[in-house]
């Protein structure tokens, strides 16, 4: 199993603050300490520990009271933390099926511990869908079709 790179560098919690600080920053041009803990549901206290930590690392930039910014290769570590989120994401909700809340949350959780082999074959698989056309809306729908089936069986059954 060839690990993540990022998962070298990073905790999967600095790289839950390095994407809400990322997402933050994109949503409000700024990211307030009090905001990444509302985000995360975390204390401020529990904020300033971590800002302290990826600061001390380089990846990002924090004055007592200020903002809290992402350096270039917190930047770069951010984007492909978020990178793995969409494609896991999408991959649940689009192609199996999970409702989006759902997947979400598992693709949250997910992010964190996929291997790079893992993360490309679902791109791949997802890119594979993409250039398909007409044939793989098909293939999708059909998959959508069955599931529908098999989901009402079970409800019968239950």
């Amino acid at each position: 199993m060839t690990p993540d790179p990022i998962s070298l560098v990073l905790s999967s919690s600095q790289e839950m603050y390095l994407k809400t600080i990322f997402l933050l920053c994109e949503e409000q041009k700024v990211a307030r300490v009090k905001d990444i803990a509302a985000n995360l549901n975390v204390t401020m206290s529990s904020v300033n520990g971590a800002i302290k930590g990826l600061t001390d690392r380089g990846f990002c930039r924090h004055s007592r009271y200020g903002y809290v910014d992402l350096t270039d290769e917190g930047r770069d570590l951010a984007l492909a933390v978020l990178d793995k989120y969409r494609v896991l994401t999408r991959f649940l909700h689009e192609i199996l099926g999970v409702d989006s809340r759902t997947a979400d949350a598992d693709a949250c959780e997910m992010e964190h511990i996929v291997t790079p082999q893992t993360l490309d074959r679902i791109g791949t698989f997802l890119d594979f869908i993409d250039e398909g056309g007409k044939e793989s809306a098909q293939w999708v729908r059909r998959y959508r079709d069955f599931l529908e089936r098999r989901l009402k069986d079970e409800s019968a059954e239950g």
